[in-house]
């Protein structure tokens, strides 16, 4: 089996998603029947490690820990099928994730999402209640086209 992880939260100084994605790695590379692949944005297209693809060309945010949003989600397609998964996982709810279930709906494979935070509730404290729940609608609209979604406690997966 080829597990693919794909993300936008692995970046040289970022947290909790990085180090959950790193332990899987280091997981599955004891496992010899198994595959694991981390596809992350970069500055530039290499393979870092194997099985660490990194994308680059694209622009880095002005915020903690150096992420970079990918704006060609064409790329990030034409290599996620070259990749030839056997399951995809997306550790986000944003567009990449939407890369995931495209590219899986085409392969006939199974995606699964990870929801590692509360968004919806990250929203309504920070900006609005009203935004907290527009948000909560897109991630109900998301992860049900997901065929399994996992959360990292009992709360979060309360709240799913």
């Amino acid at each position: 089996m080829h597990l693919v992880d794909v993300t936008l939260f692995f970046a040289p100084h970022s947290g909790g998603v990085k180090r959950y994605l790193l332990a899987k790695r280091s997981w599955f590379s004891a496992q010899p029947k198994h595959r694991h692949t981390l596809l992350v944005p970069g500055a530039r297209d290499r393979v870092r490690e194997p099985g660490l693809v990194e994308l680059g060309g694209f622009p880095q945010l002005r915020v903690n820990g150096g992420y970079r949003v990918p704006l060609r989600v064409d790329r990030w397609s034409r290599v996620l099928r070259e990749l030839a998964p056997d399951v995809i996982e997306a550790a986000d709810p944003y567009h990449l994730a939407w890369v995931a279930l495209g590219v899986a709906d085409r392969l006939g494979i199974p995606a699964v999402a990870f929801a590692h935070s509360d968004l919806a509730r990250l929203f309504a404290d920070r900006f609005a209640p009203a935004i907290g729940r527009a948000a909560g609608r897109y991630l109900r609209q998301l992860y049900n086209r997901f065929d399994c979604v996992l959360a990292p406690s009992r709360l979060i997966a309360e709240r799913l």
